[in-house]
């Protein structure tokens, strides 16, 4: 039954499957609506405006999380409801706008903000905001509604002439990895966790080297195979 849900793309709409198999899965299956939904988003962005377009995500996505907060039970189900794929949309549509910004070398008043040395400081401050001056219930919205717009920023100066970190070669292999890291580890985790109970260095270093050799084996066997695919398919048009 877990499989059949995980196969329809459902089973982040449902409290029994919400978190089956592996915890973090049920992202998996959130990102799979992102790709779902992306020809409408495109559809959009040849008729609007990528902020305008941002906007309508973001508001619908507020809606929904305040409706699913107001009109659902402490517990399992409302932590499901907030984290469903309309509520999510508009993280995954701020990346969008990162985007269309690198390649499109506008608004310039952002580059401008990118490109201030020593900012990125600014933004490493405010990311532990929550955790050092909040209260617990204020610094989870923070995170929710606040964390994405620092992490837009923070990564638009990374990807800024100042920083030019995108060209490090260890910093691109680790990227490429990364989804499969973000998949793997977990699982590493609680294996390495059976022979080292009370955690350690050596438990940290064995699971760091575990996770990035299975996520490297997997971004081979899997995700390398299918991005050229992706490319012979786009070639051939």
């Amino acid at each position: 039954m877990v499989i059949c849900w995980l196969m329809l793309h459902l089973s982040t709409y449902f409290t029994e499957y919400f978190e089956s198999i592996n915890a973090i899965f049920w992202t998996v299956i959130v990102e799979v609506h992102f790709y779902i939904l992306y020809p409408l988003l495109w559809w959009l962005l040849r008729r609007q405006s990528i902020w305008i377009v941002f906007g309508i995500t973001f508001v619908i996505g507020l809606i929904y999380f305040v409706v699913a907060s107001k009109y659902t039970d402490v517990g399992m189900t409302r932590v499901m409801q907030q984290h469903t794929t309309l509520v999510l949309f508009w993280k995954w549509v701020l990346g969008v706008v990162l985007a269309e910004i690198y390649w499109n070398k506008k608004p310039l008043f952002l580059l401008k903000i990118f490109n201030v040395k020593g900012i990125v400081l600014l933004f490493i401050v405010l990311s532990f905001v929550p955790e050092i001056f909040l209260k617990e219930s204020i610094a989870l919205q923070y995170e929710r509604f606040v964390m994405p717009f620092i992490s837009f920023m923070m990564i638009g100066v990374l990807l800024s002439e100042n920083m030019r970190l995108t060209g490090n070669s260890i910093l691109k292999w680790v990227g490429k990895i990364s989804y499969s890291l973000y998949l793997w580890h977990p699982l590493v985790l609680l294996f390495v966790a059976l022979f080292f109970e009370n955690g350690g260095i050596i438990c940290f270093g064995l699971a760091l080297i575990a996770s990035l050799a299975f996520a490297w084996v997997s971004y081979i066997a899997t995700e390398e195979i299918s991005i050229n695919w992706g490319k012979k398919i786009i070639n051939k048009n």
